[in-house]
């Protein structure tokens, strides 16, 4: 009997000793229970055709969109393109209208470039277009994008400005208040609409007689060559004297009609005045 329950031990024993052990899943494979799930290793977007950028977490105007050797390759951008390639060179966001987005632009530039340059190029690409781009007033971050058709787009509200040094550096349109000392406001319209034969699409001139000012709606470059202009023109008038000896007219006689026919001319505020003296009139 006591060889039996011996025998019967060594067999249970022997069992426990054999039985394998418990597998633990190892992390990440699908099908056990328990198992970690797996993280997707990140990717990098796949880049635009034709761009060479580099991405960046923080935008930096002059890193370098655009690699030596690389190309911007878009013969026949859309509005609709020319937004998502100014997002991409200023992360500004951009507000597109719909007659904008169908116009078609030859933007086709070679690297290497910056973020600024290239956002520059296309500035004046979109602008040659006719398409304007509008900072957003309240907001550095917005733009918008608007077809300059027969229309203003009076829609758009621009940034107003009084003083030239506050003039963005880029292209944009705003408006602007020039002011004059010497030239009236109606003066100085005629001579800027002749000199540019008209307004620009989108832009507009306004005389302001009260406070001797132009309202200007333009693009900011246009702007500074005004701002030229009228540093030439906006001057005061000299007033000089000079000498004329009568031997056979009266004198005061003909005084009095020359200046009645100086303020016919000029008006009640004339400035020109003739005037009769005994001296002698210098040789």
């Amino acid at each position: 009997m006591k060889r039996s329950l011996a025998l019967l031990f060594s067999f249970t024993v022997l069992a426990g000793a054999q039985e394998p052990e418990k597998q633990v899943p190892p992390p990440g494979i699908p099908g056990f229970p328990g198992a970690t799930p797996a993280v997707p290793e990140e990717t990098t977007p796949t880049p635009t055709p034709g761009l060479a950028v580099r991405a960046s977490k923080e935008h930096d105007p002059n890193a370098i969109a655009v690699a030596d050797g690389d190309s911007i390759l878009r013969p026949e951008m859309t509005g609709i393109d020319a937004s998502e390639l100014y997002f991409l060179y200023t992360q500004k966001r951009v507000i597109l209208t719909s007659q904008a987005s169908t116009v078609q632009a030859y933007f086709v530039q070679k690297g290497p470039l910056t973020n600024a340059e290239a956002a520059k190029l296309l500035e004046i690409t979109l602008l040659a277009e006719g398409l304007s781009i509008l900072p957003d007033p309240l907001d550095p971050n917005i733009v918008r994008i608007v077809a300059s058709g027969p229309a203003p787009p009076s829609a758009a509200p621009t940034a107003y400005i009084d003083e030239a040094i506050d003039l963005p550096l880029t292209d944009q349109m705003v408006t602007y208040r020039m002011h004059f000392k010497n030239l009236k406001p109606d003066e100085a319209l005629r001579v800027f609409q002749q000199v540019l034969g008209g307004n620009t699409p989108g832009g507009s001139l306004t005389a302001v007689a009260n406070a001797s000012s132009l309202i200007i709606k333009e693009n900011s470059s246009l702007i500074r060559q005004l701002i030229k202009l009228k540093a030439d023109i906006d001057v005061s008038s000299e007033i000089t004297e000079a000498w004329i000896k009568l031997v056979y007219s009266d004198v005061d006689q003909v005084a009095e009609q020359l200046n009645e026919i100086y303020n016919q001319q000029s008006g009640a505020k004339s400035t020109t005045a003739t005037r009769r003296t005994g001296a002698a009139a210098p040789p």
